[in-house]
């Protein structure tokens, strides 16, 4: 279950896990939010996870990891930055503590198009 703080509104977040691919965007529509998939993942146990961020209007940048385990998504790893622009992205600095999270979960390379695509069929 995602829980719910800044920026995740949860069935939103859950949608958008589910259904957008990795480059692709959407903006919820009762926060204007931003959010974004960068990439897909499995990790060391072979669990289906995804880097997303969710940009907000006031500029706080959220660059966060969730699972999907036992039928339900799971928030793994979250970090707030200040985007340096107006279009979002998250600053460097934050992307170490993404780096270090993600090596130690033992993620794999990030999926291609075609496995993601598998991966997210196999949800529904």
């Amino acid at each position: 279950v995602l829980p719910l703080h800044a920026g995740f509104e949860q069935p939103a977040v859950v949608n958008a896990l589910k259904s957008v691919p990795s480059g692709g965007k959407t903006i919820f529509p009762s926060s204007g939010n931003k959010f974004r998939i960068i990439a897909s993942y499995k990790d060391q146990d072979g669990t289906f996870c995804r880097e997303f961020e969710i940009d907000q209007p006031d500029l706080q940048t959220y660059v966060s990891v969730a699972c999907h385990r036992d039928q339900e998504w799971k928030l793994q790893f979250v970090v707030a930055a200040k985007s340096q622009v107006e279009n979002g992205y998250a600053p460097a600095s934050s992307l170490d503590s993404l780096n270090a999270y993600l090596d130690a979960i033992g993620v794999a390379e990030p999926m291609d198009d075609a496995e993601e695509s598998r991966q997210l069929q196999l949800l529904d």
